[in-house]
């Protein structure tokens, strides 16, 4: 019996902070981190299911009980999300003759096509890092994954930033990057509210597009379904109403978090799931790539629950959530509610970044990393730890 020859294909995107930090504009930061979480999260998923060929995906795009060791299927996604897709082709079509070569008709090659294009139409500037390797059952799928992302990891270090084009002379540039514009008045009118001049690249224009869908994920993931307070507060739409007091502090904290050792903890794996153990290894990925996502969020649930709890409702003022935090006077957004001096931009997997007040970034910091490996204990089949660093 022949045995069934696979493509493993891994999905990373690259130079995230550059992307995401484009310009100091809080909108368009918040858009980015939705769009990189969008590439190889939802957009990934929908790819695969726009092949129309039999996956492990619902419609719903969970996974379903199939295995592509039996035959079942044609594609299965290994795990999806934290700024990495990995997936497994039933896919013979290529050559392997010192570099591998993907057949136009491959399922694999369609794959990536699809993917890389929908990226380039719906988050202009973001950069995605693809890497393939053949595989047979009979070999060590924990192994061959690891290979993959150390080759991505290889890759990434050598991509260079690279910015688009810079334009010409007779061109209008971009209000945020100083990239060509590319806006109709429409949708500058729609976009720039008062100001219906303001032109915008195509880079900008997707990233303030997402800002709506990214701001409403936020407010119920991490105030509507942490504690009752979506009425009341939100997150702040500018960095000007992070808190600063007029005439006194106009610092912000910039805080970004990972976990520690988790390329370590992959490449450990290749020893505790060997050849014959593929199929557990499958598992354990799902569970720990959903359980470190899962453990992210409680913990910046966790942090913000703090905050709030720190809140005078009489005063509309923050006491301190540490020792040496000052009162920080709450702003008030034009629907009522009172605006919160932090606002989440990055969460993907174990990487999260926040700005916040800079009165309040070491305690925000120190509670983030305290929940974050409590809940990893609680949640994770092996514990993480985080760390953080902070810029004021």
């Amino acid at each position: 019996m022949i045995e069934r020859k696979y493509i493993l294909v891994a999905v990373e995107t690259a130079h995230i902070q550059s992307y995401i930090f484009a310009s100091n504009r809080l909108r368009e930061n918040v858009g980015a981190s939705y769009l990189v979480a969008a590439a190889t999260g939802k957009w990934a998923l929908q790819s695969v299911k726009a092949l129309k060929v039999r996956t492990n995906l619902t419609v719903n795009r969970s996974f379903n009980d199939q295995h592509i060791e039996s035959g079942d299927i044609d594609v299965e996604v290994l795990y999806s999300g934290g700024g990495n897709f990995v997936a497994l082709f039933a896919d013979d079509k290529f050559t392997d003759e010192g570099e591998l070569t993907l057949l136009p008709d491959s399922i694999a090659r369609r794959f990536i096509r699809k993917l890389s294009r929908k990226v380039q139409l719906k988050a202009p500037g973001l950069k995605l890092t693809f890497n393939a390797k053949p595989f047979q059952w009979s070999e060590s799928l924990s192994e061959a994954v690891s290979d993959v992302l150390e080759a991505m990891k290889r890759q990434r270090s050598m991509q260079p930033a690279l910015r688009g084009d810079a334009g010409l002379g007779v061109q209008i540039m971009c209000a945020s990057t100083s990239m060509p514009a590319v806006m109709d008045k429409e949708t500058r009118s729609r976009e720039a509210g008062n100001n219906p001049w303001l032109p915008y690249s195509a880079e900008t224009l997707a990233k303030r597009e997402a800002f709506s869908k990214a701001h409403d994920l936020l407010d119920k993931t991490l105030l509507g379904e942490t504690i009752d307070a979506q009425s009341q507060y939100t997150f702040a739409l500018k960095l000007d109403d992070l808190g600063r007091s007029e005439g006194d502090t106009s610092y912000i904290a910039v805080v970004h978090a990972d976990g520690n050792g988790l390329g370590l903890l992959i490449q450990g794996l290749k020893e505790r799931f060997p050849a014959d153990k593929n199929r557990e290894y499958i598992n354990y990925m799902r569970e720990f790539s959903e359980g470190v996502k899962e453990v992210a969020q409680k913990a910046q649930q966790e942090m913000i629950q703090q905050l709030v709890s720190s809140i005078d409702e009489i005063k509309h003022h923050i006491e301190g959530i540490g020792p040496k935090t000052q009162a920080i006077e709450l702003k008030q957004h034009t629907d009522g509610k009172f605006i919160l001096p932090i606002r989440p931009l990055v969460s993907g997997g174990d990487d999260v970044t926040f700005v916040c007040d800079g009165r309040i970034g070491l305690d925000l910091a120190v509670t983030f990393l305290s929940a974050f490996e409590k809940h990893s204990q609680k949640i994770l089949p092996t514990p993480l730890t985080a760390c953080a660093g902070i810029a004021i």
